[in-house]
């Protein structure tokens, strides 16, 4: 047998394995719906998998939610009745298909992609989409943001805000509560190079001229005149 032959037989019994799958899972469901396995007194359809079938518990487990969760996906059953969607990938689709648009979109990427694949953007599209995460629409609901003038004059908060909001705000206030002697120091200057005032600052005083100028130059022209010291009155006996 060529080896182009060999190819393509393996595809189409693949292919006849799949549709032949989806008969057995659509049996399967209903079989369960029926509760036939009670007959054989079964603790459930999936004892009767594992003892019937000659499968494991979780593999029949698996099977039976798969079984079930494509009654309400026509789109997926079409295609893995043909044989043009795998096992894997259906039971792939089956995690995050939650209504019509899902459904489609995933099916068109299961045809043009490996299961592999399937799997990973699948795991991405349930934890970046949240399509079965009901605790996040609650989280978004219960957010609450308030603020008052206390009975001093100062402004207070109060608020329940996500991780990723909370931040901004933090770091809002944050910067409007540093003290001046710690803002940065990229400040605007005048010509002679100095730091221009900020709010919250205050302009030092000239110093005074240091008294080695006073002693090579007289007295110094900003330094204040001093009153010539009075004579004080001799003490002696005839006082």
């Amino acid at each position: 047998m060529p080896t182009e032959r060999l190819e393509a037989e393996i595809k189409t019994l693949s292919g006849h394995l799949a549709a032949a799958l989806c008969r057995w899972l659509l049996l399967v469901a209903e079989f369960d719906r029926r509760e036939g396995w009670g007959a054989w007194e079964c603790r459930s359809c999936t004892h009767w998998l594992s003892w019937q079938c000659g499968m494991s518990v979780r593999t029949a487990q698996e099977h039976l939610r798969v079984a079930h969760a494509l009654g309400a996906l026509p789109l997926v059953r079409a295609r893995f009745s043909t044989g043009e969607l795998s096992y894997s990938q259906v039971r792939a689709i089956t995690r995050a298909a939650d209504g019509p648009v899902a459904e489609e979109f995933l099916v068109h990427y299961a045809l043009h992609a490996t299961a592999q694949m399937l799997e990973k953007m699948v795991k991405g599209y349930r934890r970046i989409g949240r399509l079965d995460d009901h605790a996040a629409e609650e989280r978004h609901h219960k957010r609450s943001f308030e603020w008052w003038v206390d009975h001093d004059g100062m402004v207070c908060f109060r608020g329940r805000l996500a991780p990723e909001e909370a931040q901004i705000v933090i770091r809002a206030i944050g910067a409007a509560t540093v003290p001046a002697s710690k803002r940065s120091a990229e400040r605007p200057v005048n010509e002679a190079g100095e730091p221009l005032p900020q709010p919250g600052m205050t302009r030092k005083r000239p110093a005074r001229p240091t008294l080695w100028w006073r002693s090579a130059n007289g007295p110094s022209p900003a330094a204040p005149r001093q009153r010539p010291a009075m004579p004080r009155p001799a003490t002696g006996a005839g006082w």
